[in-house]
């Protein structure tokens, strides 16, 4: 659990929109799932918006692994020579934090997305009518 946090804590402030985003489209998505199954409409207009919606904290993740970067390389432009490539490595490896987690979070809807796709194309073959 430690590592989590210190993860956490090592992506700085974008680490907050990333796990938000990410926690609300699994709630909205099972949401969406349970919706689905229930009443059996929907189902791609549902999909789309998951599929979508999944790219949010991944392109968060994104943004916040260009902001850490910039701040790094400001961070080299004022140190002594022989320390810019170890401060630009360490800088590395604390900005990748951010597309971690954000792909990380990006997972669960995407794979609820193409569930209910599946679902939503299984109910369009059922309407088809037969010859």
């Amino acid at each position: 659990m430690s590592d989590l946090a210190q993860s956490f804590n090592e992506g700085g402030f974008m680490m907050y929109p990333i796990v938000l985003s990410g926690l609300f489209l699994l709630v909205l998505g099972l949401g969406l799932l349970i919706a689905t199954l229930v009443t059996r409409k929907l189902a791609l207009t549902f999909a789309a918006v998951m599929i979508i919606g999944a790219g949010v904290p991944a392109m968060l993740g994104l943004a916040g692994f260009s902001m850490g970067m910039s701040g790094s390389r400001e961070a080299v432009a004022h140190a002594a020579a022989e320390d810019r490539e170890v401060i630009l490595l360490a800088a590395e490896g604390e900005a990748l934090t951010c597309p971690t987690w954000g792909y990380g979070f990006s997972v669960v809807p995407t794979l609820l997305g193409f569930a209910l796709l599946g679902l939503g194309l299984n109910r369009l073959d059922r309407l088809k009518p037969t010859n």
